[in-house]
């Protein structure tokens, strides 16, 4: 079980959060970026779609709080 957390509510896990938040703007964003600068548009497109991935656990995680 989570932790209690604001007014004994459980608190709400946070490590894919996080871990969406690091591949979004640290991983996937950046490089899809680089490999659409290179012409690589399959890598590009890939990494675009992990960047999706990452937003949409993000606004699940806000959604459940």
């Amino acid at each position: 079980p989570a932790a209690p957390g604001p007014a004994g509510r459980p608190g709400r896990p946070r490590a894919l959060e996080q871990a969406s938040y690091w591949l979004l703007y640290v991983v996937a964003f950046p490089a899809a970026l680089l490999h659409w600068n290179a012409d690589n548009d399959g890598r590009a497109l890939l990494c675009a779609l992990a960047a999706a991935v990452a937003v949409t656990c993000i606004a699940a995680a806000h959604r459940r709080s």
